[in-house]
């Protein structure tokens, strides 16, 4: 797999613009017409507010900070160095993944805020983790009251009659409260039910924050993604902070052929001699051996 670099991984955007209400959040804040440190919704063609409870989607909230200010600057790695070499610029977390945003479901945890917030040295850095944190503990119980003398109450009254007994005038008692009426429809202030994609969240894990990326978020149903992107923008540029893209895998097949071959032996009689043939050359020198022993043994008496 081959990796390309980019020279420049930061993506330039649109022009400054010259009014309260266009241009890039980022340049909106470097200007002074919108707070720094502060959880933005940004809906179109309005001024962004600042800590809103409500925003029509995630996609349009951005928290920004002055680059000078940055306490993720504190790192010395290639991601930080990208975003704090621009000192007189403005650096903003913005959101991108579409839900709607209610603060009051997020079950007293803003993770929205958590995950476009992390603007420090520990909570940049890739792989960091945040938790629901425990509930606060309960509330010291109430002193008991003083018990009554007997046959009186408490405030000198009369006792009070047992539940659902009807009263001293006769009428009927009244409904427990929360009841339904009794001509059986419903109370007169219905509760709005507003599904959110997120409920109730427990846990997130993010990329590096210095670069656009993306969190996961654990909730009652599962796991759900959130895509964020990281603005850099000063006096002269505006851009998008992105990591490298990996090219095409360009894989080289290399074909070795193995070519095998058998020599048959050779009949020629000069190079190989069959095992039949040579024990009849063998047999033969020592035949003549034998008979030129015997010649000479006749010749010369022995």
């Amino acid at each position: 797999m081959e990796v390309t670099s980019i020279n420049n991984p930061l993506d330039k955007r649109q022009a400054p613009s010259t009014t309260s209400t266009s241009g890039s959040v980022c340049q909106l804040v470097l200007w002074g017409l919108h707070p720094v440190g502060q959880l933005l919704c940004c809906e179109d063609n309005q001024p962004c507010l600042a800590n809103s409870p409500v925003c029509s989607s995630t996609n349009k909230m951005a928290h920004c900070w002055f680059i000078s200010q940055l306490d993720a600057c504190k790192r010395n790695d290639a991601l930080s160095k990208t975003v704090c070499q621009y000192q007189d610029g403005v650096y903003c977390l913005k959101g991108v993944t579409d839900h709607p945003y209610d603060n009051s479901s997020l079950s007293n945890w803003n993770v929205i805020d958590v995950i476009l917030s992390r603007n420090t040295a520990v909570s940049s850095v890739n792989g960091y983790v945040s938790k629901y944190p425990p509930p606060p503990p309960p509330p010291a119980p109430a002193p008991a009251p003083a018990a009554p003398a007997p046959g009186k109450a408490p405030d000198g009254k009369a006792p009070a009659p047992p539940a659902g007994a009807a009263p001293a005038d006769g009428k009927a008692p009244a409904p427990p409260a929360g009841a339904a009426p009794a001509d059986g429809k419903a109370p007169g202030k219905a509760l709005a039910v507003r599904a959110l994609t997120i409920q109730n969240p427990k846990s997130i894990i993010c990329s590096d924050s210095m670069t656009s990326g993306i969190c996961q978020i654990q909730d009652d149903a599962g796991y759900e993604s959130f895509s964020y992107d990281v603005e850099i923008c000063d006096n002269s540029v505006d851009i998008i902070n992105s990591l490298p893209k990996i090219s095409n895998a360009t894989t080289t097949v290399t074909q070795i052929l193995i070519t095998t071959v058998t020599a048959k032996p050779s009949t020629n009689f000069s190079n190989h001699l069959e095992a039949g043939g040579l024990y009849s050359l063998i047999l033969i020198v020592f035949l003549i051996s034998s008979l030129g022993n015997i010649i000479s043994a006749k010749k010369f008496g022995l």
